[in-house]
């Protein structure tokens, strides 16, 4: 099978896996017969499982990654979609790849999908990729690529009727990040839609949409946040479960990254902007941001030894 039939990616009630060869018919929301043996279960190891949250961004990454990515049959796993594929890198290497859908946007989907993912699978890599709102220093259609990720609604409290905000903050290895070599960008930025850049910083998220300028400074004003690039609703309850994984004892240590696309800018006219353009700026915005993470997986970026 070479392509995702993305068109059943949004049934997550079905008992099915969505293939064209129906690999295994017995797959339901309790979880697939996907291991005959405890010896194929050993043998389940994946590169990377890239977590992506709604269908929109899932079908301009299948798209975008046309060429490069060969698709195999997806599976129905403890209610979320699962996609292999196979990408070769640059080393004529083949990498194995496993797309987890969760069908909607959030921290508590993301969370419990990885968990899924981690009880059956061997994974080196987790990426959270997806569009997000832009914050400041950026433009639509720019790709943010996290150095670290805060969730700016930690532990919300009103006091005297204002929201105070307690923060929480991850690092992403910074072996991982300083392994991007920026001075190669002309060779991403090329293959974007329009006119667009590459920015490294912190990126806010919560599981509150943020979609107004007074919003957005009353977060920088109390969280101290002032120069986070973007906002988005899953990368920090996608780093902080890798997080918690890395400090189970005897665990093998699993890297994250974190790459966004610029869809709107988190105030009023974000809803304007979608209409005017027919959703346009958030096809871009993930198109550019699969292509920058396209570059560097090909490129085995996440392999710091």
């Amino acid at each position: 099978m070479n392509n995702i039939h993305f068109n059943n990616v949004g049934d997550m009630n079905g008992s099915k896996v969505f293939s064209d060869n129906k690999i295994n018919t017995n797959a339901g929301p309790d979880g697939p017969s996907i291991h005959e043996t405890e010896e194929d279960k050993k043998r389940k190891h994946f590169h990377f499982l890239i977590v992506v949250a709604l269908e929109e961004e899932i079908e301009v990454f299948e798209e975008a990654g046309k060429g490069h990515f060969t698709f195999q049959d997806g599976l129905f796993l403890y209610n979320y979609n699962y996609y292999p594929f196979d990408l070769e890198s640059k080393t004529k290497s083949t990498l194995n790849g496993l797309i987890g859908y969760t069908g909607k946007a959030g921290h508590h989907d993301a969370r419990t999908l990885i968990r899924k993912a981690l009880d059956e699978f061997k994974v080196d890599l987790i990426v959270s990729i997806g569009i997000s709102g832009g914050l400041k220093d950026v433009n639509i259609g720019d790709v943010v690529i996290a150095t670290e990720v805060t969730d700016y609604n930690y532990n919300k409290k009103v006091t005297d009727g204002r929201d105070l905000y307690q923060i929480k903050t991850y690092p992403i290895n910074e072996k991982i990040t300083n392994r991007i070599d920026f001075r190669k960008k002309k060779e991403i930025v090329g293959n974007f839609k329009a006119e667009n850049k590459i920015h490294q910083g912190n990126i806010l998220s919560s599981n509150e949409v943020m979609g107004s300028d007074s919003y957005k400074k009353q977060i920088e004003e109390s969280t101290g946040t002032r120069k986070a690039l973007a906002v988005d609703q899953e990368s920090y309850a996608v780093v902080q479960e890798v997080d918690v994984m890395n400090e189970t004892v005897g665990a093998k240590r699993v890297e994250v990254f974190v790459v966004r696309g610029i869809s709107d800018m988190s105030d009023l006219k974000k809803n304007d902007i979608h209409q005017q353009s027919s959703d346009e700026n958030r096809k871009r915005a993930m198109h550019n941001a699969t292509i920058a993470l396209l570059y560097m997986l090909e490129n085995e970026f996440w392999k710091t030894g």
